[in-house]
């Protein structure tokens, strides 16, 4: 699938009097956030047909439940439609296979360059912003900056224009940071988990008035109003036992409530309900979750929020 979601070709199976016209996608396929934001990305996935080098057991068993038809390198399949069902899984990769799927690092996806990249994505108004002021927006160091956007310019990613820097590849560069925010930014956010204490409704809670923004379910229910919450991640660079205490929170390495630092510096758009995250912090949070009730949320989001700047949704 194009950037811009347009699918790379047709491909039309036909078998007893029926035929089936799937939209094929080519991806390498890592982690289960990559089948979630796939999910996320269409309306119905059972009319796409996922090529693949190679899924693992694990991520083919995910595609089944998901719903997601694939092929792999390795002859692995999953295909459905009226009167079909193809499912063959299990079989190994061939080390060839292995090696063609190992993804080369890029530099400003360590956990520096994601808090840049966050805010060149969620703060529009500062893509052309000094490296001082993206260094003091993104929580970074000057000179991470440079390193970035050096990196980023030679990806293609981005462009330096008479009128300033411009992202030329917005939603590359969005699916980018949402496959790498969970396993390089978000481990180093110090998180904790808690449990409500005295369950409560979580329509009266003030998270602005708290020093603190909420993502996750709770966050996906006040920029879409479509979802009844079960949990929150809440972000904050107030003490976390000052909030815990406030929420009437306790501590529970199982909870469905965990509290992390924020690690940006720049407001929200007036568009965005006081008191919630970035709308592309809510969507990487719900796509890594891999709940299936938050993926519908989480398109919903990406189609009213995430849209390059300049075009509608």
């Amino acid at each position: 699938m194009t950037s811009s979601g347009a699918p790379e070709a047709l491909l039309t199976i036909r078998w007893e009097d029926r035929e089936k016209i799937f939209q094929l996608v080519v991806r390498r396929i890592h982690r289960s956030e990559d089948l979630a934001r796939l999910k996320a990305s269409r309306p119905s996935a059972e009319d796409i047909l996922l090529l693949t080098p190679y899924l693992t057991e694990h991520l083919a068993r995910q595609c089944v439940e998901l719903g997601i038809p694939f092929l792999d390198g390795a002859g692995n399949a999953f295909l459905t439609g009226p009167g079909l069902r193809i499912l063959h899984i299990g079989e190994r990769a061939k080390p060839d296979l292995l090696a063609a799927g190992v993804p080369r690092p890029f530099r400003p996806y360590n956990s520096k360059g994601l808090q840049v990249i966050f805010t060149l994505l969620a703060a529009p108004a500062l893509t052309s912003a000094t490296y001082r002021d993206l260094a003091k927006a993104a929580g970074v160091a000057r000179g991470t900056v440079g390193l970035v956007l050096n990196d980023l310019l030679e990806a293609g990613l981005v462009a330096n224009l008479p009128g300033g820097r411009l992202i030329i590849q917005f939603q590359r560069l969005l699916e980018g940071w949402v496959a790498n925010y969970p396993q390089k930014l978000r481990p180093h956010l110090g998180a904790r988990k808690f449990r409500m204490a005295i369950p409560q409704d979580w329509g009266s809670v003030d998270f602005a008035s708290l020093g603190t923004l909420v993502s996750g379910e709770v966050g996906g229910d006040r920029l879409t109003a479509n979802l009844q919450p079960m949990g929150a991640k809440i972000y904050t660079r107030e003490p976390f036992g000052r909030i815990a205490a406030a929420l009437r929170l306790r501590p529970d390495p199982t909870g469905n409530i965990e509290l992390m630092e924020r690690f940006w510096d720049f407001p929200n758009p007036t568009e965005i309900p006081p008191g919630v995250a970035p709308p592309l912090l809510v969507y990487a949070d719900l796509l890594a979750s891999g709940e299936p009730r938050s993926l519908d949320i989480a398109r919903m989001i990406h189609e009213k929020y995430l849209n390059p700047p300049g075009q509608a949704s």
